[in-house]
Parts: C-alpha cells; sequence; structure tokens
C-alpha cells in the first residue's frame, strides 16, 4: 500500500484555480490515490476539524477520523473490486471559496455477475490558495 509518505501529497489536493480543468484533474488525482489505497493524501485534503456525512452513516469528525474511513473503504473496495467513478456537475467560487457537487457512481460486483450501482452527491467547499 503506498503512502504519501514517499510523494507530494498536493499532488492530490492543490486547486489553486477552481475550473472545470483543475476539477477534472483533482477528480483524478483523488481516484488514483483511492485505487492506490493512499487514504493519507486522501485524508490530507480535509481541515483538522473537518466533518464528512455519509449517507445512513454517523457524522465522521476530523481529519483523523476521516483518514481512518479513507483507510477503510480503500480496503473494502479492493476486497470487492469496486470501482468509483466522479462526475462533476456544478462549479462556482466566490472569492477565496470554492464549491462543487456532482455525484460517484460506485461499481461493485456482485457474485451474480452483475454490477451494483450507487450513486451519491458530493458538495464540498474549499479554500483556494493564493
Amino acid at each position: 500500500m503506498n503512502t504519501s509518505a514517499n510523494r507530494n501529497v498536493s499532488t492530490v489536493l492543490a486547486i489553486t484555480t477552481f475550473d472545470n480543468s483543475s476539477a477534472e484533474q483533482f477528480d483524478q488525482a483523488f481516484k488514483k490515490a483511492f485505487y492506490e489505497g493512499d487514504y493519507k493524501a486522501m485524508a490530507s485534503v480535509y481541515t483538522a476539524d473537518a466533518k464528512l456525512m455519509i449517507e445512513d452513516s454517523e457524522l465522521i469528525q476530523g481529519r483523523r477520523a476521516i483518514e481512518d474511513f479513507w483507510k477503510s473503504t480503500c480496503e473494502r473496495a479492493k476486497a470487492v473490486g469496486m470501482k468509483r467513478t466522479p462526475h462533476s456537475e456544478e462549479l462556482d467560487s466566490s472569492g477565496d471559496l470554492a464549491y462543487k457537487r456532482g455525484t460517484m457512481t460506485l461499481e461493485i460486483p456482485t457474485k451474480e455477475g452483475a454490477n451494483n450501482e450507487s450513486r451519491y452527491t458530493d458538495r464540498s467547499c474549499r479554500h483556494r490558495s493564493t
């Protein structure tokens, strides 16, 4: 399993301009980190006091708890062969605040050979670096 200690974490996180191209690059870098099991890099995008809301789950609070969530999620996804595809639907920014809304398609193979697809909405705000 790779860890962010051996590479530049900013590759995963940095969105200095919040446009479609930057959002797509971020999505692809986050997706790559997910498949590599690089949960530390994934968690590094959250502030120390961040809150992560997952449907039908308890609120996850703080970067350490979010890191534990992504570690477990990456391990489970690898075990079942889950594929994850982000879809950006709306990008907007004002001053130092940026907003992204989209969905994530999760493809989970079943014993019968079919895929179950799940969709959820991801809304996130991030301060841009200047």
